[in-house]
């Protein structure tokens, strides 16, 4: 799913992207288009779409279509496709026409929406951050591991970070995770 036209563009607005084939030998692209913001296809508006059939049988991402998003001051957004790889296939394009219909969700269905989108993404955002920091605890767990063989109290520590780790990972934010991190490293870095 790719944001196009982003909320508040001005109008009139145009935006083009390439898009390719995802499947080798595929004779039939499928352009769906979207009202909304989320990340998942399923969260967002289903608006129209259209089909461009009889392409050339070639392995996936060699034939490309142009995308162009047109939105004009009434609202009314148009998309067109044209294939523009291989160049012999220009002549299949295909389109959809849809105007803008804000009586089909009030402002505040609107706004609670664009809310509950904005605590998904502070999550995604927070799921992320969680993810480098146990990439980070798996690297100094790994550093500590090399340097303990020789040193008794670093295994004790390594044992300790462990320890913590299991009991804290799933109850505490990134913030506190990567702090704890920078603790133990620094005990890492002065032994």
């Amino acid at each position: 799913m790719n944001v196009v036209i982003p909320r508040y563009s001005p109008l009139p607005s145009k935006e083009s992207r390439i898009f390719v084939t995802n499947q080798d030998n595929q004779e039939i692209a499928r352009f769906s288009v979207f009202e909304g913001e989320s990340k998942k296809t399923e969260e967002n508006n289903y608006l129209d779409g259209f089909t461009i059939s009889g392409l050339p049988r070639m392995k996936k991402g060699l034939v490309k279509f142009k995308v162009t998003f047109n939105v004009d001051i009434n609202g009314m957004l148009s998309v067109s496709a044209v294939v523009v790889e291989p160049k012999a296939f220009s002549d299949l394009q295909g389109h959809c026409n849809v105007q803008t219909q804000r009586e089909r969700r009030s402002d505040e269905s609107i706004e609670i929406g664009r809310k509950r989108i904005d605590e998904m993404d502070k999550a995604d955002e927070e799921n992320r951050k969680k993810s480098l920091a146990l990439q980070r605890y798996k690297r100094l767990i790994k550093l500590y591991q090399e340097k303990s063989k020789t040193n008794k109290k670093l295994e004790e520590i390594k044992e300790h970070l462990q320890q913590w780790w299991n009991e804290s990972y799933n109850k505490t934010e990134s913030k506190e995770l990567n702090e704890q991190l920078e603790y133990y490293q620094s005990q890492l870095n002065n032994l």
